[in-house]
């Protein structure tokens, strides 16, 4: 019996903000993998159930710590008891493929959310870096401006000043 299930990570800080990432089966078949990546989001479909490894590699940048936003959604889902296949009519069966739809689907908002609030952090962090940049800049200016002023005045002073020989 195979197994699928849907996974996303993000490199939220560090470096220039990629990883690899290997996912192996229990008997080191490569299942996905995927080099220099700042993120991603897929689903693995093991051909059989069991363990799977997932391993994020940092040898490019092995002096960078990195952050990571990982999410991945078990391979099997509840399945919703509707009593035995006699009692089971029509109906019940579409309710129940109905609400297993809609746990899915939850789910899949759940990750996209966590996604969107990583991103939120990630985007607020670059902006508040900004601000600051831009900041000391404009302070930078400013005493620029004053040095200049004052030698110009100084400057200005000396030019018309009358020297006389006497």
């Amino acid at each position: 019996m195979s197994m699928s299930a849907p996974y996303a990570y993000q490199v939220t800080d560090g470096g220039f903000l990629d990883i690899d990432m290997t996912i192996k089966e229990k008997d080191g078949e490569i299942l996905a993998e995927e080099l220099r990546s700042s993120e991603s989001s897929a689903v693995i479909s093991a051909p059989s159930d069991g363990r799977i490894s997932i391993c994020f590699g940092n040898k490019m940048s092995s002096m960078t710590s990195k952050d990571i936003m990982f999410s991945i959604s078990g391979g099997k889902t509840q399945q919703i008891d509707t009593g035995t296949k006699e009692e089971q009519d029509e109906e019940t069966k579409q309710m129940g493929e109905q609400i297993q739809d809609l746990f899915t689907k939850m789910l899949t908002v759940k990750d996209e959310n966590q996604y969107m609030s990583s991103r939120e952090l990630q985007h607020s962090q670059i902006n508040e870096a900004t601000h600051a940049n831009v900041l000391y800049w404009a302070i930078f200016q400013c005493l620029v401006v004053i040095f200049m002023s004052i030698g110009q005045v100084y400057y200005m002073k000396r030019f018309f000043e009358q020297k006389r020989m006497v």
